[in-house]
C-alpha cells in the first residue's frame, strides 16, 4: 500500500504508474494528478470535485473507473474504533 498526499511527478518517474493495480482518489484532485494516475479516457469520467467522503477507485486490471462514497463515523464509533486498535496493540 503506497499512500501519497501529492501525486508529483517526481515520485512517478516514467513507466512507473503502470506498477498500481490499484488507485484512490479522494478529495479535490488536480489536472497534474489526473495526468499522472490515469489515462486519456477515464480523465474525462472525472467530472466534478468530490466532497467529503466521496472519491475514485481505479482498478487498473478491469479498467474501470468507480465511484465510491465512504461510510461516515460518528466521533463515538470512532472512540470504539480507536479502543479496539489500541487493545489489541497492548
Amino acid at each position: 500500500i503506497l499512500s501519497m498526499q501529492r501525486a508529483d511527478s517526481i515520485y512517478f518517474p516514467t513507466g512507473a504508474k503502470e506498477q498500481f493495480k490499484n488507485v484512490i482518489m479522494m478529495g479535490e484532485i488536480s489536472d497534474i494528478q489526473l495526468n499522472m494516475l490515469l489515462d486519456e479516457e477515464h480523465k474525462k469520467q472525472i467530472t466534478e470535485i468530490n466532497p467529503r467522503g466521496y472519491g475514485y477507485l481505479y482498478e487498473q486490471g478491469n479498467r474501470k473507473l468507480i465511484r465510491f462514497k465512504v461510510s461516515e463515523i460518528t466521533d463515538e464509533e470512532l472512540k470504539i474504533i480507536d479502543t479496539n486498535i489500541r487493545n489489541k496493540m497492548n
